[in-house]
């Protein structure tokens, strides 16, 4: 039987991806799987000295994230991918996958689940999850010094050669500079990529800054950070929707009365709707040659919803209006503003 067709991150192979398994990457490009990694048509010399077979690092390298064995795949070491996910900066797994279609994805059989269960690789309640796993083999050979605690450029990437011939690439230069390394003597935290741990968290910490807060362009200041967790991001992404459009309610306001000020220009611009559109000059006193003049600036009661009423029912004619199915006090608003828009028009004829 022909071997189902699998692309990038949503690979659902339960199985342990036997040699000859064939899956297809985002862009359709077939791929032979050996050893639960896609099988790539050249190997780095040097970077072969770097990892064996297993994924197991050599030369002192230790990997940021947790590795472990699994039930029945030998001592062949695999990470949950959420994990290296979030150490390589990714917002979840999905799009780690994605953006790395040479990296293969395992979901965990319930048998599998339930070993890493008993041995604390992960909480009860992801029994009835799908798990994802990866290769901490495959994973190295992708990103290389990435991965590696206090990862160094060229010294402890796999792809040693390619590394060196990239002219953006310094030799020595640290992979990760704001990856936080521990003090000497002490352990990598690995635990802060950890989902059930606030790995979450990761993504909103931010370097600290000397400089104080400035307004937005929304008026006010940032929101302060909240701890999102697999519990409650979907509820602080709502709130984060409504404080947002709130805050843009009342910018726009502002800025309807107060302009806006570029500082580029140093010009204070104002919405265009909020302008007068009608201005009339008119005598106050003089005699002869000199006068005294005012003016008065006009604007419609209907400027900020904008004006084109009486110009779809001249098009449209006024039974549109009979077929939208609206009551009479909303047809009678609809007739009335049109009305409204077309006194203001004639005023620029008086």
């Amino acid at each position: 039987m022909k071997p189902k067709g699998q692309r990038g991150g949503n690979m659902r192979n339960r199985g342990r991806g036997p040699v000859g398994t064939v899956i297809y990457d985002s862009k359709g490009n077939p791929q032979i799987i050996e050893n639960d990694e896609a099988r790539l048509p050249e190997e780095d010399p040097a970077g072969e000295q770097k990892v064996d077979e297993s994924g197991h690092l050599k030369g002192g390298r230790e990997y940021r994230c947790r590795t472990f064995t699994i039930l029945n795949r030998g001592e062949r070491l695999y990470m949950l991918s959420t994990e290296p996910a979030r150490a390589l900066g990714f917002r979840d797994s999905y799009l780690f996958f994605r953006n790395n279609p040479v990296l293969y994805k395992i979901i965990a059989t319930d048998a599998e689940k339930a070993d890493m269960i008993e041995r604390e690789l992960m909480p009860a309640s992801y029994r009835g999850r799908a798990v994802g796993l990866v290769t901490a083999r495959s994973v190295f050979k992708q990103y290389g010094a990435k991965i590696i605690v206090g990862g160094r450029r060229v010294i402890d990437d796999y792809w040693e050669q390619k590394a060196r011939d990239d002219p953006h690439v310094v030799e020595g230069e640290l992979a990760d500079p704001t990856d936080i390394l521990p003090e000497e003597g002490k352990p990598y935290n690995r635990d802060r990529y950890v989902a059930w741990l606030g790995a979450s968290a990761v993504y909103h910490q931010q370097p600290q800054s000397t400089v104080p807060a400035q307004p937005t362009l929304l008026g006010g200041r940032p929101r302060k950070k909240v701890h999102v967790t697999d519990e409650n991001w979907i509820s602080e992404h709502a709130w984060s929707c409504v404080h947002y459009n709130t805050a843009l309610a009342e910018g726009r306001q502002d800025r309807w009365t107060a302009g806006y000020y570029e500082p580029h220009v140093d010009i204070r611009f104002f919405n265009k709707a909020s302008q007068p559109s009608l201005a009339k000059w008119v005598v106050v006193d003089g005699d002869g040659d000199q006068i005294v003049v005012d003016y008065q600036m006009k604007v419609p009661a209907f400027t900020k919803s904008g004006v084109g009423i009486a110009a779809l029912l001249d098009r449209e004619g006024e039974e549109w209006v009979d077929d939208l199915g609206l009551d009479d006090k909303t047809k009678r608003a609809i007739l009335q503003r049109a009305r409204d828009e077309r006194r203001w028009e004639a005023q620029w004829h008086k």
